[in-house]
């Protein structure tokens, strides 16, 4: 019994890792037909700058609770900021583009980008314990589990719920399903695709 709750939870825990990141990449995909490497990257960025603002607050003094508001800062930050600077520093000048060209542009800013993630916050490891410990642990099925991996399965639930609202009932959903099946005929009725994809690629990366 104590097995099969195990490998139940470490499932559950993993996909909804593996959910939040890659549903971003999806919605860039699925709007804007890029397939970007980089998503990866983008991963790593935020989590570095979580750990790092998470040091920075309880390095302070302050209230392990407020970690939790360092993380989303971390998403927030490196989200709008590399992507806004990726989709107008490169992917808008992707999209006439071959396939082929389009992975190995973003799989070159992959690599480009974890080499600045080396020069900005060195080789040391950063460990970033403290929401863990504030939310402590709980007893499931005999087996003591962190809580703060199981409220990740909460939040999975929580993001795919609420961007299925939102791409379903929306009207920014709507401009999107517009964009997607016809971007010419988007355009001619006054829809921004520029904006729709600046927005949608900056949603995709502070998912990631």
């Amino acid at each position: 019994m104590e097995t099969a709750v195990t490998t139940l939870l470490d499932g559950l825990v993993f996909s909804s890792y593996l959910f939040l990141v890659s549903v971003g990449l999806t919605i860039i995909f699925g709007v804007m037909k890029i397939l970007n490497v980089a998503h990866g990257s983008l991963y790593a960025w935020g989590a570095y700058t979580a750990a790092y603002l998470i040091g920075v607050w309880s390095d302070a003094g302050l209230d392990d609770s407020g970690t939790f508001l360092m993380i989303a800062a971390a998403a927030l930050l490196v989200g709008c900021v590399l992507g806004f600077v990726l989709e107008r520093g490169l992917i808008q000048f992707m999209y006439a583009r071959d396939e082929v060209i389009v992975v190995l542009a973003t799989f070159a800013t992959f690599l480009i980008l974890e080499d600045v993630i080396l020069l900005v916050f060195g080789v040391d490891p950063y460990f970033a314990y403290q929401p863990m410990a504030y939310l402590g642990s709980v007893e499931l099925g005999g087996i003591l589990r962190d809580v703060y991996s199981l409220t990740l399965i909460g939040l999975a639930a929580v993001v795919g719920l609420v961007l299925w609202i939102g791409l379903t009932w929306t009207r920014w959903g709507k401009l999107l399903t517009a964009v997607i099946h016809d971007r010419e005929l988007a355009v001619a009725m006054g829809i921004n695709v520029t904006r729709v994809y600046v927005l949608t690629f900056m949603l995709g990366a502070v998912l990631g």
